[in-house]
């Protein structure tokens, strides 16, 4: 299947939606009883597990990563040679990382596979090395050899060893002394929603404290004077700082249509504005 799509900057295009869907049934080619992959999206980075019919939706909101280029995640084989077969297992871990990856794994590995000093283990590639070696963390023991000098027997927490000298709890005004500070408010925390003049004014709080900001207010300045060539310069700055917020988001919304790929991801995330919902503290 072409990769070449998942580079394409514009998500929009028809064609990025298409191969974005494409890729889903080139993935479910491999575990067509699945109703959930591994999503290659910039946010889930195949960490996640999500449902088939969302991850077409993901890859087009938030991108596809773009260093996953050998999908051995999705069932495209990153060995240049035969495959091994896989033999029986007598644990249930490498299965169900198995399962969770939709690739197989390999209890005892061929000597070709093994990475330990034979020159065939270059037929992996990076991404398949650090998949066996994931494998084979998962077989340690997670706990510590019986003697070992750092492990305790249980006698050594029978309560009667404490430590000197002994710690004395602080009072309340030792306790607000030390945190009084701190920039956080004390209390519950209560949500609420901004209601327009607020939304106004933290929106033009990020924009003006910005230094994304300065060219566009460089831009908005002069298309003050062109509207209206009678305002003094006093005016000018008044209504600057007034609709600043207003001009920007129709600015960007119209590059956006336009498909400017100079526009970066902090620029329009900076002309939608902030979330209405907020939280305050009592």
């Amino acid at each position: 299947m072409d990769k070449s799509w998942i580079n394409i900057r514009n998500r929009l295009d028809p064609l990025y939606e298409k191969d974005a869907d494409d890729f889903v049934e080139f993935a479910s080619k491999d575990r067509p009883n699945a109703t959930e992959i591994l999503c290659p999206c910039t946010k889930c980075r195949n960490m996640k597990l999500v449902k088939k019919v969302d991850v077409a939706e993901h890859i087009v909101v938030d991108g596809f990563l773009s260093s996953y280029t050998h999908w051995i995640f999705h069932g495209e084989s990153s060995l240049t040679s035969n495959s091994v077969p896989e033999p029986v297992m007598g644990d249930r871990t490498q299965e169900m990382i198995r399962d969770a990856f939709g690739v197989p794994l390999f209890n005892q590995l061929d000597e070709r596979y093994s990475g330990e000093g034979n020159e065939n283990s270059d037929d992996l590639d990076d991404a398949t090395k650090k998949f066996f070696n994931l494998v084979k963390e998962a077989e340690k023991e997670l706990w510590l050899d019986q003697g070992h000098k750092f492990r305790k027997d249980k006698v050594s927490f029978d309560g009667e060893v404490e430590l000197d000298p002994k710690l004395i709890p602080l009072s309340g005004a030792e306790v607000y002394e030390r945190v009084k500070d701190i920039k956080n408010e004390f209390g519950a925390s209560e949500g609420f929603v901004l209601d327009d003049i607020s939304y106004a004014q933290a929106h033009r709080y990020v924009l003006v404290n910005s230094d994304a900001m300065t060219q566009y207010r460089r831009e908005h300045h002069p298309s003050i004077r062109r509207s209206n060539r009678r305002l003094r310069p006093h005016d000018v700055n008044k209504v600057h700082n007034e609709t600043f917020h207003i001009w920007f988001r129709n600015h960007v919304q119209k590059l956006y249509e336009e498909g400017d790929e100079a526009l970066s991801e902090e620029i329009i995330s900076l002309a939608m504005g902030p979330l209405k919902k907020a939280e305050k503290y009592t």
